[in-house]
């Protein structure tokens, strides 16, 4: 296709479409500016219920390995350790 042609076919179907006024782009992103705003604040909001939640899990599992590893501690003195040597065979 010639490269002019297909810029004239462009030329006028942009001419057919029916641009917003002014009033009509300024008011379409305002609302557009709203809408991100207030989503923003929900997924603001949604990553701080999810990061305490997750603190405040981590925390108790925390918490919990700690007494636990407290109670299953156990005292092993080296002198009664025995190892017998084994001659390897060939």
């Amino acid at each position: 296709m010639n490269p002019f042609k297909y810029l004239n076919e462009v030329r006028t179907e942009v001419a057919k479409v029916t641009w917003p006024t002014r009033t009509q782009a300024t008011q379409m992103t305002i609302n557009v500016l709203i809408a991100a705003f207030f989503i923003s604040i929900f997924i603001a909001a949604a990553d701080w219920v999810f990061v305490r939640s997750l603190e405040s899990s981590l925390l108790t599992f925390k918490a919990n390995r700690a007494s636990n590893a407290e109670s299953n501690i156990i005292d092993i003195n080296p002198e009664d350790i025995q190892v017998e040597a084994t001659p390897i065979q060939e």
